[in-house]
C-alpha cells in the first residue's frame, strides 16, 4: 500500500471522538485503525471503532499501490501531534509501515483484526431524515442538562428523538421540538455529544469531515449519520439505547393555574446571586419561589437567610408558602431556554406539582418540587425580609 492524502486532521478527530466512549476497553480493535487504499478508484478508506461507535471515512487520494494495513491509533495520533508542533501539515503519506506527516516514522503494523461494521443498507430510503448540525446542536444543548448520569438507568443517560429532543433524569425533564421526526424514534447516548471543549464530540467530528448537515437513519439497533448526496463517503454509526423510554408526555401538565413571566437575564442573575448561599446547605441546595402581582422572589432557608426579588412582566402565582426546587436544576433549566425575545414563563398548579419553565420557542423544562419541613414557615420569612432586598 502506498498513497498520499490530506487526512491528518480527520484521523485525529476520529480517534478523539472514539476515545470518549464508555464502552471503549482493552479489546485490540478499539486501539487500532484500519487503512485501505484503492489505486483504481484513487480512494483511501479509514475505519475505526470503540465497540459501540463505528466510523468509516473515504477520501480522494494519490494512490500508487493498493493495499490495506492496521495501525495503532495511539501511534498515528502521536505522529500527527509531532507534526503539529513543527507546523501543521495535513498531508500524510503511507508506504506500508513507513508513515510521514511532516516527519517520517516507521510504525508497527498490527495483525488483521476481524470486525463486522454496521451498514446503512438496513435503513429504507424513505426513513432517512436530513438535519442541519446547527439545528441539531441547539436541540441537544437545550435538553442535555437533564440527562441522567446513573448507569443503572441506562436509557435515561441518552437523548430521545421522536419529533422532539428529550432528556429526563428523574428530577428534571426537558423537551424541545426538532426540525425532523425520525421514522422510528431512537435514543442516542448523550456521551457522543460531550467533550466539545476538547473537540471530542460528534459535532466536532462531523465538522472535521467537512459537513454542516447530515442524514440520520435508525435501523433498530444503530443510529447512522451520513451524507447520502455524497454517496456515503462517511458513516458514523452509534449503538442506540434500546430499552423502552418512559412515556414522558404524560408527565407534562396540559394546563396551569399560575404563571409568572420574567426576563431571562435578570432571573439568571437572581439565581446566581442566591445560589452560593443555597449551596451552603450541602444536603438541600434549594430555593423557594414565591411571587406577587409584579415580582418573583427567590429565597433560601440556608444561613444566612437571603432573598432576591425580580420584576415580573406579568404574574399570577401561588397563594401559598411558595414552591421549592433544587437551585442547580432551576439554573440549568433557565439557562437552557432558547428564548429569542429574552423572556421565560414559569408555570405551576400547586406547591407539590411540577414547576414548568418555557419560552416562546416550543420547549418545556419540568422540575419536580422539593417538600419542605413543616417547621419552616417560608412565607413569613419572605414577608419579613423582602423589603430589604432591591430588585436585581
Amino acid at each position: 500500500m502506498k498513497f498520499t492524502a490530506n487526512i491528518a486532521f480527520q484521523l485525529r478527530s476520529i480517534v478523539n471522538f472514539l476515545s470518549t466512549s464508555s464502552a471503549r476497553n482493552d479489546h485490540e480493535i478499539a486501539k487500532a485503525i484500519h487503512v485501505s487504499a484503492n489505486m483504481d478508484l484513487q480512494r483511501v478508506t479509514i475505519r475505526a471503532t470503540s465497540i459501540d461507535r463505528f466510523v468509516t471515512y473515504t477520501i480522494a487520494a494519490d494512490v500508487s499501490q493498493s493495499g490495506e494495513a492496521w495501525y495503532s491509533a495511539a501511534d498515528l495520533v502521536s505522529l500527527i501531534k509531532k507534526n503539529k508542533s513543527r507546523g501543521y501539515h495535513p498531508a500524510m503519506s503511507f508506504a506500508s509501515a513507513s508513515v510521514s506527516c511532516g516527519v517520517q516514522q516507521t510504525l508497527k503494523l498490527l495483525p488483521s483484526i476481524p470486525c463486522e461494521y454496521p451498514t446503512i443498507a438496513k435503513v429504507a430510503g424513505d426513513d432517512w431524515r436530513q438535519v442541519k448540525l446547527v439545528e441539531l446542536g441547539k436541540a441537544v444543548q437545550s435538553v442535555s442538562h437533564a440527562v441522567s448520569d446513573d448507569p443503572t438507568r441506562q436509557v435515561l443517560t441518552g437523548i430521545r428523538f421522536d419529533g422532539n429532543a428529550t432528556a429526563c433524569n428523574g428530577h428534571v425533564l426537558s423537551t424541545i421540538k426538532t426540525s425532523f421526526e425520525p421514522a422510528t424514534p431512537f435514543t442516542i447516548p448523550a456521551s457522543v455529544f460531550r467533550g466539545k471543549a476538547d473537540k471530542k464530540d460528534l459535532f466536532s467530528l462531523l465538522n472535521a469531515l467537512g459537513r454542516n448537515q447530515v442524514d440520520i437513519g435508525f435501523d433498530g439497533e444503530y443510529i447512522h449519520f451520513t451524507d447520502r448526496a455524497e454517496k456515503s463517503e462517511f458513516i458514523v454509526s452509534i449503538y442506540g439505547l434500546l430499552n423502552q423510554y418512559p412515556n414522558y408526555k404524560q408527565l407534562l401538565p396540559n394546563r396551569f393555574n399560575h404563571n409568572i413571566v420574567v426576563r431571562k437575564k435578570q432571573f439568571l442573575e437572581a439565581i446566581n446571586t442566591i445560589s452560593p448561599i443555597a449551596k451552603a446547605d450541602k444536603e438541600n441546595c434549594m430555593v423557594t419561589i414565591t411571587g406577587d402581582s409584579d415580582a418573583i422572589c427567590l429565597s433560601t432557608q440556608a444561613l444566612p437567610i437571603a432573598a432576591v426579588r425580580v420584576a415580573a412582566d406579568s404574574a399570577s402565582w401561588l397563594e401559598t408558602s411558595g414552591l421549592t426546587v433544587d437551585v442547580d436544576y432551576l439554573s440549568n433549566a433557565v439557562e437552557s431556554c432558547q428564548c429569542s425575545e429574552g423572556v421565560v414563563t414559569i408555570m405551576a398548579n400547586t406547591e407539590t406539582s411540577p414547576i414548568v419553565i418555557t419560552s416562546k420557542v416550543d420547549e418545556t423544562h419540568l422540575i419536580m418540587p422539593i417538600k419542605l419541613r413543616d417547621s419552616w414557615k417560608h412565607l413569613s420569612l419572605v414577608e419579613t425580609f423582602k423589603n430589604h432586598f432591591p430588585f436585581v
